[in-house]
């Protein structure tokens, strides 16, 4: 197997998907205090890493069910996806 990186950072090699990624801009985020809360960190992707496991060679994309993401909401709150459903999208220029 051909292994190509972009950026060198370690990666968890048990992740389903890894995302080599280049900082565009850091926004911080203040509180009525003008006290920095949190951070925004805009990135580019630059390189995507699917492991095998949850990958669909006929479709050439990952396998939602075998992928299971985690979103971060806040705090110390987390959300994972149970379910997905497809929606086509509008025509651009139609």
């Amino acid at each position: 197997m051909l292994r190509r990186h972009k950026v060198a950072a370690p990666r968890i090699a048990e992740a389903a998907i890894q995302m080599e990624c280049e900082l565009d801009h850091i926004h911080e985020i203040t509180n009525t205090d003008g006290k920095v809360t949190a951070s925004l960190c805009i990135v580019k992707v630059v390189m995507f890493h699917i492991n095998q496991a949850c990958y669909d060679e006929e479709r050439g994309g990952a396998i939602e069910s075998a992928v299971r993401p985690i979103g971060r909401l806040g705090g110390d709150t987390y959300s994972q996806t149970r379910e997905t459903f497809d929606l086509p999208r509008p025509l651009k220029d139609g």
